[in-house]
């Protein structure tokens, strides 16, 4: 048994040590220096030199210029420093360039960092402690590193995370996506995409004009480079998401195509639901309620969102055709889902909405301060169709 447990730990280092291998060999970037480290610390000179030369071409050859890249260049730097200090060479050795090399990779990486920070903390309730990002804000200005790729796209990306006025920030941010994507990895510009999307949609809540077209305009572009395809597959949440950006922005006809085309890269548990639905929100968008009532009441689907939004939509459509009796229905029978869904996030939104709907119902046709007590209650309050209730109100 003690036998077992020893070749079993065995081959489970073995395994690991296999695992951490292929990744390393993925990596031929890489290669060179852990090469020249080898080199350096056994004395051998001649192949330490001659694969520096070799080392560095292929470094500066490249396309990218992320932060990878600047990484990997004060690595160079670090090595022909060591290799320099143990020969008693260090007095010719560029000990400017070596500290500009460590200072614009870590630069880079702290600004990639609080990106990824800055980003998930407008979406929830966390508060980051962003330590010595002003600093190195100021610093990446001052000494204008603004040519460097991963630098500058990730300034930008920053300052038009801290501040929903800087739209000059954005439109750098923009132009780097589009001028400078040879310089990054797929995955890094759908990280970027995705940063930039974000960006548009706190300004979009904030009611600034242009940045839903946007938002439609990164999501096209990164469909074009297929960077929110994982392992061929489209998250329902972003097919939504790029749907709702081209019908609000009346895109019909590339919408349909995109509907269809894309429906095959979703989940497939998800797909016929996903695919009703936002073809549903298509018909209704185009007013054609004949086509989408009968897709939104035939929805079996567990997805809470979908089956909220589903209602709300039907009960737009029973409002508009006057078709009163449904709608009473209707919403009692919302108010119910809600309830039984126990969910009080959603709750919050929805239950006055409903609340509305019946007010709006009741309202008379002449009673103007029934009318603008409701409306400015609307106005005040979160509820979805927000605009689409204050429209009915006049």
């Amino acid at each position: 048994m003690q036998e077992l447990h020893h070749l079993s730990s065995y081959l489970l280092r073995v395994a690991e040590q296999y695992l951490a291998w292929a990744e390393w060999q993925k990596d031929e970037k890489d290669w060179g220096t852990y090469l020249l480290r080898a080199y350096r610390k056994r004395g051998l000179d001649k192949p330490f030199r001659q694969n520096l030369k070799k080392t560095r071409r292929q470094h500066d050859k490249q396309q990218l210029r992320n932060a990878t890249f600047y990484r990997q260049q004060y690595q160079l730097q670090w090595e022909e420093h060591s290799y320099s200090a143990s020969h008693g060479r260090s007095k010719g050795f560029h000990f400017q360039e070596f500290s500009d090399a460590l200072d614009q990779s870590f630069s880079a990486e702290k600004l990639k960092n609080a990106c990824a920070l800055l980003s998930h903390q407008a979406v929830s309730k966390e508060k980051y402690d962003m330590g010595i990002l002003e600093a190195v804000l100021r610093h990446v200005k001052q000494k204008n590193w603004m040519t460097s790729p991963a630098i500058a796209l990730h300034y930008h990306s920053c300052q038009a995370l801290l501040d929903a006025d800087d739209d000059d920030s954005f439109q750098a941010l923009k132009a780097q996506l589009i001028n400078q994507r040879q310089c990054f990895t797929l995955d890094e510009l759908r990280d970027a995409h995705l940063l930039a999307i974000n960006c548009c949609i706190r300004r979009i809540n904030l009611r600034k004009p242009g940045y839903l077209r946007e938002v439609f305009d990164l999501y096209r572009s990164g469909l074009e480079l297929d960077l929110f395809l994982t392992d061929n597959q489209l998250s329902p949440f972003t097919y939504n998401n790029i749907i709702l950006a081209g019908l609000k922005l009346n895109e019909f006809d590339w919408v349909l195509i995109f509907l269809q085309n894309y429906q095959q890269y979703l989940p497939e548990s998800q797909r016929q639901s996903s695919y009703s639905y936002n073809l549903a929100r298509y018909y209704y968008e185009l007013g054609d309620y004949q086509q989408a009532m009968p897709l939104l009441m035939q929805m079996e689907n567990d997805d809470l969102l979908h089956n909220l939004s589903a209602k709300s939509m039907l009960a737009k459509m029973y409002y508009e055709l006057q078709e009163y009796d449904a709608l009473d229905s209707l919403l009692n029978s919302f108010r119910t889902y809600i309830y039984r869904k126990e969910v009080s996030y959603h709750r919050d939104f929805y239950l006055p909405f409903i609340g509305f709907m019946n007010r709006l119902v009741a309202l008379r046709p002449y009673d103007r301060k029934g009318k603008e007590k409701l409306r400015q209650e609307v106005r005040a309050s979160r509820a979805p169709e927000k605009d689409w209730l204050l429209k009915q109100l006049g």
